[in-house]
């Protein structure tokens, strides 16, 4: 989907890859700004590590920007976890969520991806989230090529060629 036809976001639910790369490109605040209602889980939340990273998420949880929800039963995340093997209990803990509160995933992790799409969930990444920002003129040209290209070095799952892709879209964008 392109960035120009933005989804009616009514809730987001993160994972954890996304959450680390936007808050490794300085740019969890401007998603924030531009997204209501964004969940994840503690599990989520527990996959985060770094602590640098654990106390920016912990001070934006706290402010409300985004909200923690375990109400999964655990069986159900059980369930999810031998139906998708291949998905730890963190990422079943965000396709549980989705399935809910029939939200929107924000992951760049494919196997949660293909989850996603076999139950019928819309998902995007954070290169949607990089376009989005510069199409809505929360960042600038500058900036978003600059994230684009930092993105490619701090997370080596980064797929380059669409990587390349957004570049050039944004690189021919008029502002």
């Amino acid at each position: 989907m392109d960035m120009q036809e933005r989804p009616n976001v009514n809730i987001i639910i993160t994972d954890a890859c996304i959450l680390i790369d936007l808050i490794e490109l300085n740019l969890i605040d401007q998603f924030l700004q531009t997204m209501q209602n964004v969940y994840t889980t503690n599990q989520v939340v527990r996959e985060i590590t770094d602590p640098v990273q654990k106390q920016k998420l912990a001070t934006i949880i706290a402010s409300g920007q985004i909200l923690t929800d375990d109400t999964a039963d655990f069986s159900t995340l059980l369930t999810l976890q031998a139906e998708y093997t291949s998905l730890s209990i963190p990422d079943c803990s965000v396709l549980e969520l989705a399935i809910r509160k029939q939200g929107i995933v924000f992951t760049s992790d494919g196997r949660l991806r293909k989850a996603c799409a076999n139950k019928g969930l819309d998902f995007y990444g954070v290169l949607w989230i990089i376009e989005n920002l510069f199409i809505s003129n929360i960042v600038n040209k500058e900036i978003a090529l600059s994230k684009l290209k930092l993105l490619s070095i701090i997370n080596s799952r980064a797929p380059l060629r669409e990587i390349n892709k957004v570049k050039i879209k944004i690189e021919q964008h008029d502002n």
